[in-house]
This record gives structure tokens, sequence and C-alpha cells, in this order.
């Protein structure tokens, strides 16, 4: 298991005039554990302290766990597009790995490694990294590399040998890893490898420079190890590089460390709580803080009464409508009425949005359903501190005024507070909920959801035909749930493919779609 870590250093002139990002330290920590042949024990424990090491220094981590090829695959190049305009780049990958002609393989669950000649077209090249990180061309990029675990393919390889290749240190960067080269590192007896361990002690200390934290862990695995692990480097750098905030030793706060637990064991997650894109549909999603509304109005009439207080838990919802494209990515029907593939997946039953969530999990990113109808309008009104009611809704909706009778591609007008788009106008959404005209009187003042068993389903928003009373983040109907289906037969494209034939209404609506929202915090 060697451990390699490249900090590239872009040029003065570059970081005077790269503009300025939210995001300005960014991260990708891949753990793989879960092998078919010789499963590994720390791997993914290697990763969740590391991913949440970086949240401690205010990286934005996309942390994947047990990822396949493709999984890791998305990830990476949605790394490589998170990374434009940042000042520092991490990638990080714990798992088996192994040296093939020079040229250094990550290993993904699900390889299915016969031979040497699999190895280049079933695994990660380390190269495809190094590329999506150049491209992008952050001020600084760190690739950790804890990757030489002693390989089990190792004798159905020619020209393998025990550990990772050396790579060399350009100028302005610094390479390390954790043992001498062609050496292997122990995956260690308890929750970390002893070189991540003793790495993880001192990445936490926002004061010391990426040179500090190396020879510190360098001292610490020797002394540990009894010399029999002696982690090495070669560094060019002109600079001290930090990883923590760029404040003066004396205002560098001392970090408080969350729990190991705290972070779910799932395989993908982004950790700066602002947005996170999911691997497989490159679907983005929003969180929405925790926090607490006045759901409703008060009037003498309606089902959207009385006024409320709803308190709710943070959660991740979709900064879209789910589209075509992302649909047909998990299912196998395209019969759309208002085509395109960035236009809102419509002709969408209860049941067939909620089977569509269902598979989606299935990809292993997450747990995904509908959102509750409190989630829905707490999130569309802009959360706790909300948007003043729209009284002009063409900046902000494709409805009967403007949407020429069809559908538009999703984020074509604004969004609200939050930065979702399209909670108003385009097509009705979907959400948990049983409808209940009486609803709002029976609510639970904590995450509230109605659960009655019934074939009718709260719809939201407004759709492209709608009036604009319709539009008002407030304003709720209800429809059959099997009812809007366009889709006859669904078949999964992940996994097992299996027919689902769905007993259709002899209605159907062009104007019914949905969004997702991730359960997982």
């Amino acid at each position: 298991m060697r451990t390699l870590i490249l900090v590239s250093l872009a040029a003065v002139l570059l970081a005077l005039s790269s503009p300025a990002r939210a995001s300005s330290r960014v991260a990708l920590v891949i753990g793989n554990s879960d092998y078919e042949q010789a499963p590994l024990q720390n791997p993914a424990n290697d990763a969740t302290d590391i991913a949440t090491a970086l949240i401690e220094l205010g990286f934005e981590v996309n942390l994947l766990k047990n990822g396949d090829r493709n999984q890791m695959e998305r990830a990476i190049n949605a790394f490589g597009k998170n990374l434009r305009g940042a000042e520092i780049g991490l990638f990080y990958f714990a798992g088996h790995g192994a040296e093939v002609e020079g040229i250094n393989y990550l290993f993904p669950l699900h390889a299915g490694i016969d031979s040497e000649a699999d190895v280049k077209y079933r695994t990660v090249d380390s190269r495809y990294v190094l590329a999506e990180m150049e491209g992008a061309g952050p001020r600084s990029s760190i690739i950790i590399l804890d990757a030489c675990r002693n390989n089990p393919f190792v004798r159905k390889f020619r020209s393998a040998n025990r550990g990772l290749a050396i790579m060399d240190a350009p100028l302005g960067s610094v390479v390390a890893f954790a043992t001498s080269p062609g050496k292997l590192a122990s995956d260690g007896q308890g929750r970390n490898g002893v070189y991540t361990k003793y790495l993880l002690k001192h990445l936490r200390d926002p004061k010391l420079s990426i040179r500090e934290i190396l020879l510190k862990t360098r001292i610490d695995v020797v002394a540990e190890t009894g010399r029999r692990q002696i982690p090495w480097d070669a560094s060019s750098l002109l600079a001290e590089v930090y990883l923590g905030a760029p404040v003066s030793d004396a205002d560098r706060p001392v970090p408080s460390v969350p729990a190991s637990d705290e972070i779910k064991d799932n395989q993908a997650m982004v950790f700066n709580r602002t947005t996170w894109t999911e691997p497989t549909t490159g679907m983005e999603f929003v969180w929405v803080p925790a926090g607490c509304f006045t759901m409703g109005e008060d009037r003498l009439m309606g089902d959207n009464s009385p006024a409320h207080k709803v308190c709710l838990d943070g959660f991740w919802i979709g900064k879209y409508e789910v589209t075509q494209r992302q649909w047909t990515t998990v299912m196998d029907s395209d019969s759309f009425y208002n085509k395109g593939l960035g236009k809102p997946a419509d002709g969408i039953s209860w049941e067939q949005a909620m089977e569509f969530v269902r598979r989606l999990g299935e990809t292993g990113s997450g747990r995904y359903s509908l959102p509750t109808e409190a989630q829905w309008e707490y999130a569309a009104a802009g959360g706790a501190n909300p948007d003043q009611d729209v009284t002009d809704y063409r900046d902000v909706a494709w409805y009967h005024s403007n949407s020429k009778d069809g559908s538009h591609d999703v984020g074509t007008k604004a969004p609200n507070a939050l930065g979702l788009h399209d909670m108003s106008g385009n097509v009705w959404e979907w959400c948990r909920d049983d409808y209940d005209s009486s609803a709002y009187e029976k609510h639970d003042p904590n995450n509230p959801e109605v659960r009655e068993d019934s074939r009718l389903k709260v719809i939201r928003g407004g759709g492209y035909m709608s009036q604009v009373r319709d539009l008002n983040v407030r304003s709720r109907d209800r429809m059959a749930k099997s009812q809007g289906a366009r889709q006859a037969s669904i078949t999964s494209k992940l996994g097992e493919r299996r027919g689902h034939d769905y007993h259709l209404s002899s209605q159907f609506s062009d104007v019914i779609g949905f969004r997702v929202v991730r359960m997982d915090q």
C-alpha cells in the first residue's frame, strides 16, 4: 500500500487571474473495501476519516465508498468539473491497486480481473485522475493513492511488481508514499492503516504545511513499526502549502472533530452541505438546512389552511425536476409527451416515480424518495428565510402565458433563494404524501407526512398549462397515484432487467413529473 501525494502549484499569473469561488478547496475521496476477492478491512474507514479531516479544513468533499468502475469514473469526471477555479484540489483513493508496465491502476469493485490484460480495461488508470485535475487547473493539486496493499492478483500478472510505480515530483510538487518504493504497507489491525492513522493525526492540524505533515507522519510511522515501514517522499516545492484556511497562526482555529459515525455509511456524499451530484445520473442536489416555517395560509375555505408552524430536519433535494435524460438512464421507457433530453420527464404516475427512486437507490449512491409535501413547500418557499411572495411569474416559471403549450428544458428560469429551479411551473410535481383535504389540521409539528393508503396523492407547483393561482408555492392539488402514466412498461437499465406493467388510467396527463430527495443526510 503505497500512498502518493502530488501537489502541483500553478503559476502566479494564474493565481492572480483565477476567479474567486465559494468552494476554494475541493476533494474527492474514494475507499474500496468490499472486494469479492481479498476484501480489505480499512479503506472505507480510511476514506471516511480522511473526508472528516478535510471537512474540518474547509474542503468541499465528495465521498464514494465501495464504488464500481462506472461510479468511480463518473465521480472523477464530476470532480474535474467542480475543480475549475479552485485553489486546492485533492483526490484520495484507498483500496487495491497495482503497477502494470509502469502504470498505476486503481481497482474498483466487481472488476473481474482474470489476467494482466484485463487491468487496463476493467480498472481505473491513475492518469485519468491526473488528466482531470490538470484540465481543471486548480492552483494546487493533491493526489493521495493509498493503494498498494498486497495485490491479490499478482500471480496472474507477468510484469506486476509489489506496490505502485514511482512517480516523479515535478517543480512545485511533492510525491509521498506510505512506505519505500517497491515495498508494501500494512492494512492495519485497527480502524486505519498505520500510515493513514498518523496522516490523519497531522492532517487535522491547520497550522501544519504539507511538508510538515509528511515529516511528522514519517517520524510516527517509523517509531511504531520499528523501521519496518519507512514513508518516503520527493519534494520540489517552492513554498509552503497549507491545506487549511489562509489565516495567521494565531488565528488558526482548533477544529472540533465530528464523530466518525456522523458520516453515514453510503457510497457517495458531499459534506459541505451545499451541493452534491449523484454519480450515475448526474442529478444535482441542493442541501436544504433544517428549520421551521409557516406552512399553508389562513383562509376561510381551501385545502391549504390553516397556517401552521412546521419544523423539518435538513435534507437533500433535486436542484431540477428529473429530466428525460436522467429517467432513461435508470428506466427503459422514453414515451414522453414533450420530447427533449433536457426537459422534465412527463407522463409519469406516482407509482412510476416511486419505482424510479427505488431503482436509483439500487446504484448504491444513497436512498431516495419523493419529497414530503412539507419538504416540498419548505424548499419551494426558500427554506427558513423564505422568498417574498412572487407577483410576476414570468422570470421564474413556464406557465400558460409563456410556455407556448409545452414544457421547456429545466433550469432555464431563475432559481429561488435556495438555488432550486422550476418549483413553480414546467410540470406538476408528485409528493410522497397521501392527499387529505384536512391534512393541515392533523399535521405533526415535526417532519409531518400524511399516510392514509389513499389512491390520491399530492401534486404541487403547477405546470406549463397552469394559471397563476396554481404557481403559488402554498397551493396544492391531487391526482390518483396511477394517473399520469404514459410509460406503459418499465424496465430497469441498472442491474437486473425486469419488466413491470402498470394498470394505466384511461386519462393521461402530460404535465406530471417529479423531483427527488435523498433520504441519507
